[in-house]
Order: C-alpha cells, then structure tokens, then sequence
C-alpha cells in the first residue's frame, strides 16, 4: 500500500506536464502544482456534453456529480488489496495485474482530463473573446440601426426623386404623344386634301383627253375637206376633158389630148386606187385610235394611269408618226409625179395653153392642201405632244404626292409607335421603382423588429440586455466562492445546445481558507465560453479557460 502511494504521489506532483490532443491542430499545456504539507489533496471531476433541441440561458443544477469524485479519483478500487503480497506466486502474480490495470487507467483518465481541460481553455479563450465583442456591441448600441436608417431614408428619398422624375417623364411623353396626334390629324387632313386634288387633276385630265378626241375629230374633218378637195379636182378634170372634147375638131390636138386623157387616165386610176387604198388605211387608224381614245368612265381612276395608259400613248405617238411619214412621202412621192409630167408636157412644142393653166391650178390646188395639211398635222402633232407632257407631269406629280403622303403617314405612325412605347417602357419603370419601394419598406420594418423585437419574440437588444444581467448575477455567484457544482447552458433558439458542466471540490487538511469561481458568457446566438480558477490557501492553486463556439442551422 505505501508503494502505491508513493507511486500515486510521484505521478500527480509532476511540476510540469504537456499534452498534445489527436485534435489537430489543437494543443494544450496542462500545468498542475501540488505543495503544501502532505494530506492536502485538491480534485476536480468535469463533464461536458452537447444534445440537440432548443432553449434559453439557464445557470443551476448546483450539487450534480459530487457522488462521483471517489470513482473518477481512482482510489476506491484498491479495496480488498492486500498492503503487503504475499509469500505466493498467485497472489504476487494479483498484486501486479492489479497494478497494471490501475495503471492503464489513470492513463485513460490522463487523456480524458487533458481533453477536457484543452476544451475548458478554449472556451475561456471564446468567452475572452465574446466578453470583448460585448462591450463593443454595448459601446455600439443604437449605431448601426441608426446608420441603416440614415441609408434607407437617402434610399427612400432617391426612389421618391425617381418616381417624381418618372411622373414628369410620363407627363412630358403623354404631352408629345398628344402633339404627335395632332400633328398626326394635319397632316391626315393634308392626305385628304391631296386626294381631293388628284380628284381635281383625274377630272382635268378627262377633259384633256376630252380635248384631244375633239382634235382628232377635227383632223378627221380636215381629211373629209381634202375629200371634197379631191372630188372638186376630178370634177375639174371631167371638165378638161369636155372642154376637149369641143376642140376636138383640131386633129392636132385630139391627138394631143388623146395622149393627155389615156395618160390622165392611168394617173386617175392610180390616183383612185391609192386614195382607196389610204381611206382603208385612214379608217383603219380612225377606228383604232378610236377605240384606243374612248374613255371609259366605268374604269378605276387608280388603274388608268398606270403603265397601260403611257404604253398606249407611246403606240398612238408611234401609229400616227408612222402614218404621218407615209402621208408625207406618199405626197412627195406624187408631187414628183406630178412634177416631171409637168416638165414634160412643158417640153413638148405642141403642148395646150389651156391644159396647162388647168394642170397649173390644180397643181396649186394640190400643193397649198398639201401644206396646209401638213402645217394642221405639225399643229395636231405638237398639241398633242403638249397634252402628253402634261400627263406625265400631272401623273409624276401625283406619285411624287403619293409617296410624301405615305412617308408622312409612315414617319408619324412609327413616332407615335416610339412614343407609346417609350411610354409603356415609363410605367415599367415606374411599377419597378414602387416594387423598390414597397420592398424597402418591408426591409425597414424586418429590421426594426429584429432589433427592437415583436409581442412574440424579442429583439436583439432584449437579447443583449439578458445577457448582460446573465452575466453580472453570474459575476455575484463567482464572488461567493467555496466548492460548487453548476452548470451553464444556452441555445441561440436553433437546433443545438451547447452544455457545460464544471465540478470543484478543494480540501485543506490544515483547514485553510479555499475559494472558487465560476464564470461564463454567451455574447450572441449560437456562441458559448466559461472560465474557472481556483485557489487553495495550503499553496496549491489551478485555473483553466475554455470556450466554444456552436452555430445553429438556420431557420
């Protein structure tokens, strides 16, 4: 038994001892002094655990685990040992086994002690550190929800600028969407009264075209005179030749105007087979350009200007320059005739003075209806030229007026296609900057109940001021001192709790004076930390700090 003790002696008077947890990185120096004179022992027994649930700040459950400080010293098991072995082998073979198992579990409570004392200092540590972010939050007080005020009041006051801006924006774009309308009305009006003048320009060009049917009537009744004209000449010349016919007693000259009636004659059947032939070829042109010149009133205005009516003036322009070419080299043609028989005869010494003044005349005759004709065809022609130019120039006038109006009518519609929707895209932003704002206003109002609390709930300064009252009647319970059992535990109203136990028990065999405190801090939700030491009057003395840092799942 005196061996035990002395080994036992040995083992718990080591001046100094290190400790290095399997909790990497974790380490923790565990310092032990023991003095005084013999008997004075000092023990602790320490418990720490962790369940689940939820909870507030609760400081008790004094007394707890004091029936288990002989077990956890290890010095009731040596009951029934015997001080001495004895002479035989089983009971020395006892005595060590024993001894070895005794020893193998001081080292198991060793390592247990070492890790409870490394959780301790680190929970200290925590509460040295919660202890310091609870007198900055005290010195703090108010701060920063006056801050958060302060930006969400330039916040609330810039979203008001915006919506004040975005309601003048609106009435602005709803005032131009206005005007554009108006605008819009105008130049409709505008449109109309274009249309009404192209109305007034398809009527001109009716009466135009009124006009030239009355100017081909009268080429027509120009040709018919030159009928006349042609039929007075063969009444002349059936004159001729009753006038030839009296002087037909002369032999000389009935022979001379038997050669001039056989050669009058053949002219005369050339002459009316070609005139029948350019009455068929007039009649045929009439009759086209009739039928090319009607107008119909039945037809669609938009259609008759249109590529049909220029192609049509191109094929009269065409018909009538070609007719009028073979009139002309028709005429020259007949003129030449005419010219050399004239020539001849005029060679002959034997020609008639009268047949010669006739064919004169008539040679006149024809010559001035030639002209004539051909000066009312040059007039007919540039008329006509006239009345074209015109009809171009009114048809590109109403196209040119065509096109400005749809452009216009384009151009305004796409404003106010850019204002409405320039509009639309005012009353998003608006619907967004009363979102902003509402949401804001739900933000402000989460804050200020998170700090000021609700009827069901407490805020966080009620939560502070708890804690700060924990703490001081804490503080009052450390100054009374002796050998207490407690524990402290919070939840910062989670899933976890974090639970602290802490047994002291000191003994003096010189019945010395002995004190002992206990201390702890929860600074905030979800963090823990406690603090102990002691102090013996018989020179022994022990201090250790933990602290523990848990967070709950948020809810």
């Amino acid at each position: 038994m005196q061996t035990f003790e002395d080994e036992f002696t040995k083992s718990s008077t080591s001046s100094y001892s290190s400790y290095k947890s399997q909790i990497t990185p974790r380490s923790t120096n565990v310092q032990r002094r023991a003095g005084g004179p013999p008997g004075i022992m000092t023990r602790m027994y320490q418990t720490y655990s962790t369940n689940g649930g939820s909870g507030g700040f609760n400081a008790g459950q004094l007394g707890g685990g004091i029936s288990n400080l002989a077990s956890i010293a290890g010095l009731g098991n040596f009951a029934g040992i015997p001080l001495r072995p004895n002479r035989g082998t089983s009971a020395l073979v006892a005595v060590n086994e024993t001894r070895e198992k005794e020893k193998r579990e001081l080292c198991q409570l060793n390592d247990k002690f070492a890790q409870y004392v490394e959780k301790v200092r680190f929970l200290e540590a925590q509460n040295r550190k919660l202890q310091l972010e609870l007198e900055a939050l005290q010195n703090k007080a108010g701060q920063g929800s006056s801050k958060i005020k302060e930006m969400y009041e330039v916040e609330m006051n810039e979203a008001k600028k915006l919506i004040d801006d975005t309601t003048r924006d609106r009435a602005a774009a709803e005032v131009k969407a206005r005007d554009a309308e108006k605008e819009a009305g105008r130049y409709r009006k505008r449109y109309e009264e274009i249309l009404n003048s192209r109305e007034t320009d398809r009527s001109a060009i009716d009466r135009l075209q009124q006009q030239i049917a009355e100017n081909e009537a009268q080429i027509n009744l120009f040709r018919r005179r030159l009928a006349d004209l042609e039929d007075e000449a063969r009444r002349y010349k059936a004159e001729t030749q009753r006038l030839a016919s009296e002087i037909a007693r002369l032999q000389n000259e009935i022979q001379n105007e038997t050669f001039v009636k056989s050669s009058l004659d053949t002219e005369k059947m050339a002459l009316e087979d070609e005139l029948a032939m350019l009455k068929q070829m007039h009649e045929a042109d009439l009759n086209e350009l009739r039928s090319k010149t009607v107008v119909d009133v039945n037809l669609d205005p938009s259609h008759f200007f249109r590529n049909e009516l220029a192609q049509a003036i191109r094929d009269i322009r065409n018909e009538f320059e070609a007719l009028n070419d073979q009139q002309r080299s028709d005429l020259h043609n007949r003129y030449m005739m005419s010219y050399n028989e004239l020539i001849l005869r005029h060679q002959k010494p034997d020609l008639d003075p009268i047949q010669s003044e006739q064919q004169r005349m008539q040679e006149e005759k024809l010559r001035t209806t030639l002209l004539t004709t051909r000066n009312e065809v040059a007039h007919m022609k540039a008329r006509n030229e006239e009345l074209n130019n015109r009809i171009r120039e009114l048809q590109l006038h109403i196209d040119q007026e065509r096109d400005d109006g749809s452009r216009l009518v384009q151009k305004r519609a796409s404003e106010i296609d850019e204002l409405r929707r320039k509009l639309e895209q005012l009353k998003k932003e608006y619907e967004e900057v009363t979102n902003m704002k509402t949401s804001l206003e739900k933000e402000i109002n989460t804050y200020r109940e998170l700090l000021e609390g609700t009827n069901n709930r407490e805020g966080l300064k009620q939560i502070v001021d708890h804690v700060v009252e924990e703490a001081r009647r804490m503080e009052a319970e450390r100054a009374t001192g002796g050998g207490i059992a407690g524990s402290i535990g919070y939840s910062g109203g989670g899933r976890a709790t974090t639970t602290i136990s802490r047994t002291f028990i000191t003994s003096s065999a010189s019945g010395g004076a002995s004190s002992s405190g206990i201390s702890g801090l929860v600074g905030s939700p979800g963090r823990s930390s406690a603090g102990f030491s002691g102090a013996t009057s018989g020179g022994s003395s022990y201090s250790q700090t933990a602290s523990r840092r848990d967070f709950p799942p948020s809810s």
